[in-house]
């Protein structure tokens, strides 16, 4: 097989061109929609569910030379860029650790970072965008000399604040300040902000999790500390009993561990109640939530009790780098397991939002997630997800920023790749164009049953396949009128109660079948490895590695080369010579076969100039750097349309203005366009605008 050809993109500017074909501010909710509230199992606006498009602002995210939040002129121009690639809604991650950068002594904010992020945050309002808000993510907190930056050293705050009293007060301390501290450019404080969406306590706290991480995997013994007062607790709930001593390692089963997990609960849910009425003190009265990793059975008590639920997951564990080993495994054959983890832990009768998912730069294979996770969240009805991010959009390719000399691990802002997947899912999300299942599965959680699971068991692949034919979703509660099956939570692990995975899979189909809660049609399916969402929108085939998605506005696929015409609706792609994403998506509110304005959307993979891979042991050997290049991918397109038109084709620049326009060949309503990642310029592309030239008078 020939080696791929790869294409240098020329491009600088990244800034979307205003009406330009990329510019989809136009689909976001007005600053005037807000505040967002809870209302049964949604974010609601208004008093109708909220259209919610996320961005991960995590530390490296700004533009601005230096680490740290962008100086005002780049807050600005920032903000309104968000709002143009069609965000709603961020995640601010780590504004302990940039506000506390150089710090000597504990809470000595930089007074100029401190500006920033509040004028930063009025921006964010001018342009109708909210936020989701860490209250604490750094593990050294608010703590001061911890050089020679706020990552050298890990000080363990995120899992201290459950077992020391001194480390709670010192959380309690900065919620109450960060909450608290008038803004200058809104004229309130945090927690009296109408764009303050959600608070997470602390990010990913379990201290099951932070055990297995701090020791290296399932071996690890629990983190020093977190059995102090274990034999008393015993004593107390258990009296007369024999005590049992802490597990040996997180991954050790048994009646200790399931004992010692009912005292960490107690830990963790202690803390949390202690946490939230911190918060409601310092006068916020909206949302919060916690424990957003780790999503094993034992830890489901643990957010029971929370406003909304979130949840991260991501379809490698490897975090590749310079000499970094990754993995480069299709989600498509496995159905994205990984989303089908993270959707195990939505609790029916709350918002559910994910504010971490990703697939790791260099897998070849990351195209696929920019289609199955708009798919399966809308499928699922999930309130929001996030792509993490340093940056979920950049200004320009300028190296200027932390890690902005090529595409990292998760710069999602400066990876042409991951940029296609963020406009399907802005356009697909915004425009409600899949609608959620009807049907439910129903995970009915028994407390004693969870504790006493295997420690590090999720919910099975059989039960999570589940979720691209029904939404899936622990009890109690049901959602209203939903054809629906229970099953027990605790036995969804695989080993649990089920004899044959293949066997517990396929009794539950045929249950949710009598229900009514799916047709005979996708059971049949199913079974064949092709799964079919309830509104005929998705199809997803796992033998052929591939899935569909035919809306009203949009046809997209993404898989391996196509050698076959391969018809979505209007569309067809007759053939493409690459794996990765080809999409068209109507632009002018008109449905796809009828609309003059198409946004056509290809990409395959991108690297950095120089980069060095050693395929067979899947190592990057020299992460190289800017400018970007993209695998060079061609493809044919037919489009059924209406007849007596003209049409033309103008290959993008990333900022959406066009690089050239030329005209198409029209066989009476039969568009055909060749698309090539190669631009007429020299340059690369994955951005297209075919629109109608004029109208022929008969």
């Amino acid at each position: 097989m020939a080696s791929p050809e790869w294409v240098t993109v020329t491009d600088r500017s990244l800034e979307i061109v205003a009406d330009s074909p990329l510019d989809l501010g136009a689909l976001t909710p007005a600053a005037d929609d807000r505040p967002l509230l809870i209302k049964g199992d949604r974010f609601v606006q208004s008093g109708n569910p909220a259209t919610l498009n996320c961005a991960s602002l995590a530390p490296g995210f700004s533009p601005t030379a230096g680490s740290g939040f962008p100086d005002h002129e780049a807050a600005d121009r920032y903000a309104l860029q968000l709002r143009r690639h069609g965000y709603n809604l961020v995640r601010f991650h780590y504004v302990d650790a940039l506000l506390m950068q150089g710090a000597k002594r504990d809470f000595a904010v930089d007074p100029e970072q401190l500006d920033r992020f509040q004028y930063f945050v009025a921006a964010l309002s001018r342009n109708g965008i909210s936020w989701l808000l860490d209250v604490m993510s750094s593990p050294n907190a608010a703590i001061g000399n911890v050089g020679p930056h706020r990552w050298a050293r890990k000080l363990g705050m995120n899992w201290r604040v459950f077992v020391e009293p001194a480390a709670f007060a010192h959380w309690q301390r900065w919620a109450n300040w960060l909450l608290t501290t008038p803004n200058p450019y809104t004229r309130q404080s945090l927690a009296h902000d109408p764009g303050t969406l959600g608070l997470i306590l602390v990010n990913e706290p379990s201290l099951d999790y932070r055990s297995f991480v701090a020791g290296g995997g399932a071996r690890a013994p629990f983190l020093p500390g977190l059995a102090d007062g274990f034999a008393a607790w015993q004593n107390a709930h258990f009296p007369g009993a024999h005590t049992l001593p802490p597990p040996a390692s997180v991954g050790q089963a048994g009646p200790d561990m399931a004992r010692f997990q009912a005292w960490l609960t107690y830990l963790q849910r202690d803390a949390t109640r202690r946490m939230t009425f911190t918060v409601r003190n310092a006068g916020y009265a909206g949302s919060v939530t916690s424990f957003d990793n780790w999503p094993m059975l034992n830890q489901v008590p643990l957010r029971q009790n929370l406003d909304f639920i979130d949840m991260h997951g991501y379809a490698q564990n490897e975090n590749p780098g310079p000499n970094g080993a990754f993995t480069a495994p299709s989600s498509l054959a496995t159905g994205g397991r990984y989303l089908q983890v993270i959707g195990s832990t939505r609790v029916f009768g709350k918002p559910f939002t994910v504010s971490e998912h990703g697939d790791f730069f260099p897998s070849p294979r990351r195209f696929e997630s920019g289609l199955l996770v708009p798919v399966f969240a809308a499928i699922q009805g999930w309130d929001a997800v996030c792509q993490h991010a340093d940056g979920p959009i950049m200004l320009a390719y300028d190296g200027v920023g932390v890690r902005k000399d090529g595409i990292h691990t998760d710069s999602v802002g400066l990876d042409p790749v991951r940029r296609v997947g963020e406009t399907l899912t802005a356009l697909i999300r915004l425009r409600r164009e899949i609608a959620p299942a009807p049907g439910a599965l129903i995970l009915q959680p028994d407390e004693g049953a969870l504790l006493r699971a295997p420690p590090l068991a999720t919910v099975g692949a059989d039960t999570g396949m589940l979720g691209w034919l029904v939404r899936i979703g622990i009890g109690p509660a049901r959602p209203a009128g939903a054809p629906a099956v229970s099953v027990p939570l605790a036995d969804t692990a695989p080993g649990a109660a089920q004899s044959a995975l293949t066997g517990f899979q396929g009794r539950l189909i045929d249950q949710l079948m009598a229900q009514k809660a799916i047709s005979a049609d996708m059971a049949r399916e199913a079974r064949a490895g092709r799964w079919h969402s309830p509104d005929g929108t998705v199809t997803l085939d796992m033998p052929g590695l591939r899935i569909n998605v035919v809306t009203r506005f949009t046809a997209a696929t993404a898989g391996n080369a196509i050698s076959q015409p391969l018809a979505l609706g209007p569309l067809t792609v007759v053939a493409s010579d690459a794996p990765g994403i080809v999409a068209a998506s109507a632009l002018d509110g008109k449905a796809l076969g009828e609309s003059g304005r198409i946004l056509l959307m290809m990409v395959s993979d991108a690297h950095n100039s120089g980069m060095e891979i050693d395929q067979a042991a899947r190592r990057v050997v020299h992460a190289g750097g800017l400018p970007v290049t993209l695998r060079r991918m061609q493809a044919e397109l037919r489009l059924t349309t209406r007849a007596n038109t003209r049409w033309q084709l103008a290959p993008l620049h990333l900022d959406g203005s066009p690089v050239t326009t030329q005209a198409v060949q029209d066989d009476d309503g039969k568009v055909t366009v060749s698309l090539d990642t190669r631009t007429p310029d020299g340059g690369a592309t994955t951005f297209y605008l075919l629109s109608i030239r004029r109208e022929v008078e008969l």
